[in-house]
């Protein structure tokens, strides 16, 4: 487990940085942008995971991982769709 933890603190990555990207990961989640917001918040959520699962329990944020990813993940989807509709709807007009 030091081992790990050693490792990720070598790479940058420590409970502050995750909070800040955590933080703005939620942000970015909310106010969407068409669809960036989404998507960033998407990738923070699975880079927070990523180190929190690496440092074997000693970094804490699991929840807001999973709002970034969920909420994230959503926003995607819906602007996917969005953008499939449009298409659509317009080529078969």
């Amino acid at each position: 487990m030091t081992e790990e933890c050693d490792a990720l603190a070598l790479d940058g990555i420590n409970q502050k940085q995750i909070d800040k990207s955590l933080t703005w990961g939620i942000v970015f989640s909310v106010v969407w942008i068409w669809g960036i917001g989404s998507f960033v918040a998407l990738i923070m959520g699975f880079k927070a995971r990523k180190a929190i699962q690496a440092s074997d329990g000693k970094y804490r944020g699991l929840v807001r991982v999973w709002w970034c990813i969920l909420v994230g993940g959503v926003g995607v989807i819906w602007i996917t769709t969005l953008v499939i509709f449009a298409y659509l709807r317009t080529y078969y007009r």
